[in-house]
């Protein structure tokens, strides 16, 4: 074992508290963003619903899991250099955008497009 290893407050050794994160902000959550916004359209709420909330809650918590990441827990960029204040800045503002079009034009197209199921 390598006694350099650093542990976090979780007890982890941070690498893998870190590999975890990037998983969940990376991978994890995105696919269950994507998941939210099919429901979304699919239901039978045109505007705010508890879906939303969800959606919501989930593109907040992804932004404080990536903020640990790079803060806390060492975390990396994508292509493997090591991740700063100005990255996270990045990904907030371009995570945030993707979010709200995604929410938007979710809500647009189900506004104006009946679902396929429903006819």
């Amino acid at each position: 074992m390598n006694p350099k290893v650093e542990i976090n407050r979780t007890g982890l050794p941070r690498r893998w508290a870190s590999l975890i994160a990037m998983m969940l902000w990376a991978l994890v959550g995105n696919i269950f963003l994507l998941f939210c916004a099919v429901k979304i359209y699919l239901g039978k709420e045109r505007w705010f619903s508890s879906l939303d909330l969800w959606f919501w809650s989930t593109v907040l918590a992804l932004l404080l899991v990536r903020y640990a990441d790079i803060f806390w827990l060492g975390g990396r960029t994508l292509n493997h250099s090591k991740a700063t204040g100005e990255d996270w800045r990045q990904y907030a503002r371009l995570f945030l955008e993707c979010a709200v079009f995604m929410w938007l034009a979710v809500h647009v197209a189900a506004y104006f497009f009946v679902p396929l199921y429903q006819h």
